[in-house]
């Protein structure tokens, strides 16, 4: 019988336990930290920076002004994403299933299958074990 083996994205889902919620809490809060320390050593450093170029050549402190606002932008954004993400897991429920991310995978597709099915693909786990593989 024909088949042709090709490539699938499979879903990776996590049922929410009270150590995933923490777990995932505790990531974000440390990655929010991170950010603020980088935007302070950014303000302090600039600070420093641009009040001694500012003296000697004014151009090339406005072009580190902008890159360092372009970076603080950056940071600013990240600070945003990451608030965003810590109110969306806060309202997590214990046993809810929530996406972890994708994975690449192959399967055979032979003549006569359900291509909607074969193509669509999970996998669900619970703090770390796979609990289920859904097709």
């Amino acid at each position: 019988m024909k088949s042709i083996n090709v490539k699938r994205t499979v879903v990776v889902k996590a049922i929410v336990t009270e150590k995933l919620k923490e777990d995932t809490l505790d990531r974000i809060r440390s990655s929010l930290n991170r950010v603020e320390l980088e935007l302070q050593q950014m303000e302090f450093q600039s600070k420093r920076t641009i009040s001694s170029l500012d003296k000697q050549n004014v151009k090339q402190a406005v072009a580190i002004r902008q890159q360092l606002e372009a970076e603080k932008q950056k940071r600013l954004e990240a600070k945003k994403r990451l608030r965003s993400q810590l109110q969306e897991v806060t309202q997590w429920q214990i046993g809810d299933e929530v996406i972890q991310g994708t994975l690449e995978g192959s399967v055979d597709l032979k003549i006569g299958d359900n291509i909607a099915s074969i193509l669509t693909s999970e996998i669900v786990v619970k703090d770390g074990t796979v609990v289920d593989i859904r097709e």
